[in-house]
């Protein structure tokens, strides 16, 4: 059981990892096509960056977490909650809240 919670948090903060540097990615790539776009205008070829122009950062992302099966740790929070209330009942009169407790 507490090994399940630690798979929780690993991958629950993996998670928050990801969005993180996601964000941090798409505010890096929108400097760099402002830039982009801000050159081209001087040196006088008229380049405005649109947003046919620029790939979708979310949907990239999107597609990757689900390729790769990460979420906020959904399935081992399913879990947990599956051997909580099988403790519950074997061992707690099927009061969750004390077998929580108890593990």
């Amino acid at each position: 059981y507490r090994e399940m919670l630690l798979m929780n948090n690993f991958s629950v903060l993996n998670y928050t990892g990801v969005i993180k540097i996601t964000k941090k990615a798409k505010k890096t790539l929108e400097r760099v096509q402002e830039a982009a776009a801000v050159a081209s205008v001087e040196a006088g070829q008229g380049f405005k960056v649109s947003d046919g122009n620029r790939p979708s950062l979310k949907k990239m992302t999107a597609a990757w977490m689900e390729q790769h099966d990460l979420n906020e740790g959904n399935q081992v929070q399913a879990q947990l909650r599956r051997v909580e209330k099988l403790y519950a009942n074997m061992f707690s009169d099927g009061n969750v809240h004390v077998s929580i407790g108890e593990l």
